[in-house]
């Protein structure tokens, strides 16, 4: 009896120890490496350590099929090609230009205006018709000089009481275009600027000098010259890629050919010295067509 009652408590004392042991150790081992797998199977994946660390633009999802290296890649490439293109960015100045007319007349449908030129061709006063929005300017004598039209308007208002002096005036342009693909735009524009010039010094050579023979060899050095600038223009525009916010190419021809016919019957006005008050007709017609060329 004394016996079986030792070997129940031996037994007891042995379940006591391994339960002791279960609690102490074995189960805090399992619970320790159970929560080291939920962690890394559940909550790890969620989140990516290496987006935390790099800027918005590098953090690519998964969807995508691409990874932050190419679109780094992607990224340098845009920014080294617009770098490339800012560096290679020129500008060429286009000149300002100010020009005064002498307005006699304003309509809106072109029914009188032949007439009318007609009328004032009559009186040898010079004459364009310059549409401005929907509307039909009358215009005799310009010049790049105020106070040229200041001496001309009194003898125009004792036809046309209601003349006055009208102004346009076209700012200096910043033409920017790229290097590589508009070669030859920074020579044009320089010719442009040329051009301007040789306009103003015809407005001074045909207002500025009283004697009609002295005025007429000026102006004919002046033509002469524009005539060889204009044989220029015509080969570099050919040979040149405007700019896209410059004007059409094809509009600079008309110019340049409309000018040089003008030029070429101005320079038989000369050389006959008859009818001189037509040189200003011409010397309007090229004004104004440049007019049109720069303020596009």
């Amino acid at each position: 009896m004394k016996r079986s009652k030792i070997g129940i408590r031996r037994k007891q004392k042995k379940t006591n120890i391994i339960i002791a042991l279960l609690f102490l150790f074995i189960l805090p081992v399992i619970a320790i490496t159970l929560g080291s797998k939920i962690t890394e199977w559940w909550v790890i994946p969620t989140i990516n350590t290496d987006d935390m660390l790099k800027s918005p633009e590098e953090i690519v999802l998964k969807e995508n099929g691409e990874s932050g290296d190419d679109i780094l890649q992607e990224k340098n490439d845009t920014d080294s090609e617009i770098k490339k293109e800012e560096l290679n960015r020129e500008v060429a100045n286009l000149n300002s230009i100010s020009i005064y007319m002498i307005q006699v007349a304003s309509v809106s449908d072109n029914k009188n205006i032949e007439l009318l030129t007609e009328e004032l061709g009559n009186h040898n006063l010079p004459h364009i018709t310059y549409k401005l929005d929907d509307t039909y300017k009358i215009y005799t004598f310009a010049s790049t000089k105020r106070e040229d039209m200041e001496g001309k308007i009194d003898g125009v208002r004792e036809i046309y009481e209601d003349a006055y002096i009208g102004q346009m005036h076209i700012p200096q342009k910043q033409i920017q275009y790229l290097d590589e693909e508009n070669k030859g735009t920074k020579e044009f524009i320089e010719d442009m600027n040329l051009l301007l010039e040789l306009l103003e010094q015809s407005s001074d050579s045909l207002y500025k000098s009283d004697n009609e023979e002295s005025k007429s060899g000026k102006y004919k050095e002046i033509l002469e010259n524009h005539q060889k600038l204009l044989g220029q223009m015509l080969e570099g525009v050919n040979n040149t890629e405007l700019p896209e916010d410059f004007a059409d190419k094809d509009d600079i021809k008309k110019m340049i050919e409309y000018q040089k016919k003008n030029i070429t019957e101005s320079l038989k006005i000369i050389e006959s010295k008859q009818e001189l008050h037509k040189l200003q007709n011409y010397f309007l017609d090229n004004l104004f067509r440049t007019v049109e060329i720069i303020r596009k």
